[in-house]
């Protein structure tokens, strides 16, 4: 591969700073929800304004629950309040009952902090039920005056730290968890990269390369842009963004910063890489395709039914291809057509084979002039060829309403898509479904 010709040194150093911080901040996404707890405990700040950007908000059975005891253990300093106690109470045991049920806990995945909850509670309340041990712990038999203040503390210390860590996590409309780093912030890095191709692609040009000289050896750019597939509905490959590291090695290489063979290592495998990442995100492509035809509404793509004519954009099209043929198609092949004509005539009609040479010199010149005359401008030839095409639509989408036909487009499109998928991945080694 030729060598990339050196931009100017401040645009060099630009760049390698931005591929650094991209990778970067693609490993903080990808380490996010594993390390959230840490981020919220140490840096709350961080947490609190990268939560949005993984569609995480409170679970609001978790802060009401921590709200409703942060309130009774104010009541508790206000005796007159007996009967306000014991609402908190009630609420915060059906509270209990809901949580130790683990329903918003198991559904992000979230078994260990609920395991953890179940055991730390029954535990400490001396039984075997989570529930019971809930229930138990918020009555006022429980939280007696000698002993409110240690249970409180235990709650305090052992029990809210869990439920804090309780989310919830919002959808995006293709069915996924909301992933907005691809959209919200990759995508500036995205168009920086093009800039940045797009330099040096001219820098090489510059010197004297063929625009596929210099295509060719910026192809390592191609990683730069893979990951941006996750913009698309579906998508979720956020581990693509780690093969940037491969051009990050290299441009490193090319200051002296890490060792020849390191870059080496990297340009043997960044070619299998690529192949196998390509071959992935291919079929991914495909299955989206797949899954697009299937849940599409055939019918709804049919045009609506209508006594209008179709739109003056279509007919001019028709026109325009219909000139088309008649002056530069029509001539050309005429020798042939006429053979044809020719042939059915002598085959098929008991017409003398004397008069059929002049009967297909006829034929073939009166269906040339009423052609060619069928594109000139005529008013009433248009308006006559806007009604039959605009009945012909109609007619085609009310048989093809009624006969399925559109559905059965769909069945074998989608046939034809799972099948070019498979073929791919059996030409490429990949294994079957």
């Amino acid at each position: 591969m030729a060598k990339n010709l050196r931009l100017f040194w401040p645009l060099e150093w630009f760049f390698l700073l931005i591929a650094v911080t991209n990778l970067g901040l693609v490993a903080f996404d990808l380490t996010y929800l594993p390390l959230r707890e840490f981020y919220r405990t140490t840096f709350s700040e961080v947490q609190r304004r990268y939560d949005p950007y993984k569609g995480i908000a409170p679970n609001p059975t978790s802060q009401q629950y921590l709200q409703a005891a942060a309130e009774l253990q104010i009541v508790f300093e206000q005796p007159e309040q007996s009967v306000r106690q014991e609402k908190l109470l009630s609420s915060l045991r059906k509270y209990s009952a809901f949580l130790a049920e683990g329903s918003p806990f198991v559904t992000l995945g979230r078994q260990g902090v609920l395991t953890k909850l179940r055991t730390r509670m029954a535990k400490h309340m001396g039984t075997e039920d989570a529930k019971i041990a809930f229930k138990q712990f918020w009555t006022s038999a429980n939280l007696v005056p000698e002993r409110r203040a240690s249970e409180l503390h235990f709650f305090d210390t052992q029990i809210q730290p869990l439920l804090a860590k309780n989310y919830d996590r919002s959808f995006a409309e293709d069915g996924e968890y909301v992933e907005g780093f691809w959209e919200r912030i990759d995508l500036w890095f995205v168009a920086i990269f093009v800039v940045e191709f797009g330099l040096r692609v001219i820098a090489d040009r510059s010197g004297g390369q063929t625009l596929k000289t210099a295509l060719s050896s910026n192809s390592i750019f191609l990683l730069q842009f893979l990951p941006a597939i996750n913009v698309l509905p579906g998508v979720r490959l956020g581990w693509l963004g780690l093969v940037r590291l491969v051009y990050l090695v290299e441009r490193l290489e090319d200051f002296n910063i890490v060792p020849s063979p390191v870059g080496l290592f990297v340009g043997r495998y960044s070619t299998v890489i690529v192949d196998e990442l390509s071959d992935q995100v291919f079929v991914k492509v495909l299955e989206q395709c797949k899954q697009l035809a299937e849940q599409s509404n055939p019918d709804a793509l049919l045009p609506t039914l209508s006594g209008n004519a179709p739109s003056s954009s279509f007919g001019h099209f028709v026109k325009g291809q219909t000139r088309l043929a008649v002056q530069e198609v029509l001539p050309k092949v005429r020798p042939q057509l006429e053979d044809v004509v020719t042939y059915a005539l002598k085959h098929n009609t008991p017409i003398p084979g004397a008069i059929v040479a002049s009967m297909t010199q006829a034929v073939i010149d009166t269906a040339y002039l009423a052609a060619n005359n069928a594109v000139q401008e005529d008013p009433e030839l248009d308006r006559l060829i806007r009604a039959l095409t605009t009945q012909l639509v109609n007619t085609l989408v009310s048989t093809w309403r009624v006969h399925g036909t559109a559905r059965d487009i769909q069945a074998l499109v989608v046939e034809l898509i799972d099948q070019a998928k498979q073929e791919y991945k059996v030409r490429n080694g990949m294994p079957p479904e």
